[in-house]
């Protein structure tokens, strides 16, 4: 649900905002908990504005999206690793035949 702030909205938020003013830190992530904060003693908390957007802090999806890609380079990155791996094992499985056969050979002769 969107809806418009009114004057006195505006004005209760700021009235809120400087009332909770230590909760702006300017720590890590503290701006988002101090907008909560205010949000919930105004009486829209979960309310989504036209003014103010969503909410205080970066969407799910935004954090998703870019999180989700960097799991599955990974993954790639760990299944091209464990291909190359193998390829090696079977090139030194191969040349150790190779060498047992020569060795068989000269000691039969």
């Amino acid at each position: 649900m969107s809806r418009k702030g009114t004057d006195e909205d505006v004005e209760k938020l700021i009235n809120a905002r400087i009332e909770r003013r230590a909760a702006f830190s300017g720590r890590r992530n503290a701006a988002a908990h101090g907008w909560e904060i205010v949000l919930k003693d105004i009486g829209l908390e979960g309310e989504e504005t036209e003014e103010l957007g969503p909410g205080p802090g970066p969407s799910k999806r935004q954090w998703a999206d870019p999180v989700l890609e960097f799991l599955q380079k990974e993954a790639e990155k760990a299944e091209e690793r464990a291909r190359r791996e193998e390829q090696r094992e079977e090139r030194l499985l191969t040349l150790l035949e190779k060498i047992v056969d020569k060795i068989q050979m000269a000691n039969h002769t």
